[in-house]
């Protein structure tokens, strides 16, 4: 059984991808708060509907990743 990915290694996988290089200037990008950013990491169970898609519009998650993430496959901050 594979183990569940981190959402932070997730982020940084995909902001790596799209040239983004701090946590702040995605938070800007998606229009959240930095505090509020760093919280959704911790536990991603916590996303709103509306906070996943404002952050798959900027990091453009494949399908696999966004039905990890709608399953809760993707854990938090360890």
């Amino acid at each position: 059984m594979k183990r569940k990915q981190s959402f932070e290694w997730l982020l940084k996988e995909y902001m790596a991808r799209n040239h983004i290089d701090t946590m702040a200037e995605l938070a800007s990008l998606i229009g959240m708060t930095r505090k509020t950013l760093y919280d959704r990491i911790a536990n991603p169970n916590t996303l709103r509907v509306f906070e996943l898609m404002s952050i798959d519009e900027v990091l453009h998650f494949s399908d696999e990743d966004m039905a990890r993430l709608g399953r809760g496959q993707i854990c938090g901050k360890k």
